[in-house]
């Protein structure tokens, strides 16, 4: 546990440099954010040995990791290296990799120290009992959901990266399939609840009479699409290729 929040702590100094980083070097930024995100792998791959021990080539071990959002987020980390990355998605996972340290560091800590730690930290990071709060998650979902988004609106900027565009979104399709069938088939969890928030501002807005009639029958037809595209197979269907790049 010591070096895992040893390395927690180096990835998240390095985040925050990049992030605060004053100069427009593309270079040096680069640089930087190649470097926390190097770290940020080397955390997710720790929680993972920590949790389920070293990789085996067993079912019960694949459900596991498969499961567990902090090993997604390997594949995840993995796609932000390619091009300029995501500073959203990149901040998603420091949000919760300092969740995870504040929890650490707290179960480590005894006294008037550990409670003071805890009530700087509570509502925010951890709950009451030391542990990373659900409002974490759900929020680190909302990031991811809005790098998405963000990265579809920089195809118009030269920022544009159609590749990490791809495979981010095929990220994010494979993590809310996976919270899906978790979940036994209900569309229910952090990503469904980001994407529901999501999906109910954009039809309050396409729902107005002010809204042309095609732009939201073209909304609807895209909103019929993506769900398909999460659907969870039924028993004795056979799956269907959804992506090529998957």
């Amino acid at each position: 546990q010591t070096a895992h929040i040893i390395v927690r702590a180096v990835f998240l100094a390095l985040f925050f440099a990049y992030a605060v980083w004053p100069s427009t070097d593309a270079g040096q930024l680069r640089m930087k954010y190649r470097a926390a995100n190097k770290w940020a792998l080397a955390s997710l791959a720790l929680h993972a040995a920590r949790s389920y021990g070293w990789p085996r080539l067993s079912a019960d071990y694949a459900r596991h990791v498969a499961t567990d959002v902090c090993c997604q987020r390997l594949f995840g980390v993995v796609v932000l290296f390619i091009g300029a990355g995501s500073l959203p998605a990149s901040g998603a996972v420091a949000y919760h990799e300092l969740a995870a340290l504040i929890a650490a560091l707290a179960c480590r800590m005894r006294g008037a120290p550990k409670l003071k730690l805890l009530a700087a930290a509570e509502g925010w990071l951890v709950d009451g009992e030391g542990r990373v709060d659900g409002k974490v998650v759900a929020r680190c979902a909302y990031a991811e959901v809005a790098a998405g988004f963000l990265l579809l609106v920089e195809l118009a900027t030269p920022r544009r990266n159609p590749l990490l565009l791809a495979l981010f979104w095929q990220y994010l399709q494979l993590r809310t399939m996976l919270e899906r069938a978790a979940a036994g088939g209900p569309a229910r969890g952090p990503l469904h609840d980001a994407w529901a928030a999501v999906d109910g501002r954009v039809m309050r807005i396409v729902g107005t009479p002010a809204c042309p009639a095609l732009l939201r029958g073209a909304y609807c037809k895209v909103r019929e699409v993506a769900a398909k595209q999460v659907a969870i197979p039924e028993k004795g269907e056979k799956p269907k290729l959804k992506c090529s790049i998957m």
